[in-house]
């Protein structure tokens, strides 16, 4: 059976970096936590961002991780496949980001099978298409889009940023940055 993922090209340690999140996408955060890759085990803590970052070697393709919500209770167990995800023009792409974000839709093989047709039919209606339980190219974008779109760093709106093409310079003479008309130095 041919893996969700593919291995990742390089050639040293890499980082997994995840966020933990219920079924409602909100964030486990300070929550004790055990990454397993082969025999070696890393204990950590999800912080205030519920985030999981740790360095694993180049070659490992599965984890587990656990994670203790509530004291006292087992821990929820994930088991993790390492390396980037299939694109999303593929079954097993879309798959595994139908399971990434939550739609449980059995295992990741390729086979569009009635447990990943009930995930797209719940994924649809949640993201107001009319729910048909269909891969089709709108709902493939859709669900690349949304997984793209918990994948991505913070906003930075409001945050300076000089004008595309345009190099932002320092300098002593002022050349790089002549003075603008009718404002004067004090």
């Amino acid at each position: 059976m041919d893996s969700a993922v593919e291995p990742c090209p390089l050639q040293q340690k890499v980082r997994i970096r995840l966020v933990v999140r219920n079924h409602d996408f909100g964030v486990y955060t300070h929550k004790k936590y055990r990454l397993t890759i082969g025999s070696a085990s890393i204990d950590g803590n999800t912080g205030d961002r519920g985030m999981v970052d740790q360095l694993v070697p180049k070659e490992a393709r599965k984890a587990v991780l656990k994670v203790w919500l509530a004291e006292g209770l087992p821990p929820r167990t994930w088991n993790l496949e390492l390396g980037k995800l299939k694109p999303p023009s593929t079954a097993q792409g879309v798959q595994a980001r139908l399971s990434n974000l939550g739609f449980e839709q059995g295992p990741v093989d390729g086979d569009a099978g009635a447990e990943t047709r009930q995930a797209l039919m719940a994924f649809q209606a949640d993201f107001g298409i009319e729910p048909s339980g269909e891969l089709d190219d709108g709902t493939r974008s859709r669900i690349d889009a949304v997984y793209r779109s918990r994948q991505e760093a913070p906003s930075l709106e409001g945050v300076w940023r000089p004008k595309p093409g345009k190099r932002f310079k320092r300098s002593k003479d002022r050349t790089a940055n002549p003075p603008v008309p009718g404002v004067r130095d004090k």
